[in-house]
């Protein structure tokens, strides 16, 4: 695994968690549906997981993720 982790990617995998849409999230950054897409699954391979369950067009954070997430607001 890469030790670096993209701050764009990053930013992009917030906004999509936020926003649960792939069309929302491409007009808030400012990049193309496919690019969100890209983006995403280039985080997925890096750390080896699945991040979002999609469907038509719309992201849902894994619970696994979910999880993550919520220990660390805590």
């Amino acid at each position: 695994m890469n030790k670096y982790v993209s701050l764009e990617y990053l930013n992009t995998f917030v906004t999509a968690a936020e926003t649960g849409k792939l069309n929302i999230t491409s007009e808030l950054i400012f990049r193309t549906p496919s690019a969100v897409s890209t983006q995403i699954k280039k985080l997925e391979e890096q750390f080896d997981t699945e991040l979002f369950i999609r469907s038509k067009n719309s992201l849902l954070l894994t619970k696994e993720i979910g999880r993550a997430s919520c220990r660390e607001r805590v």
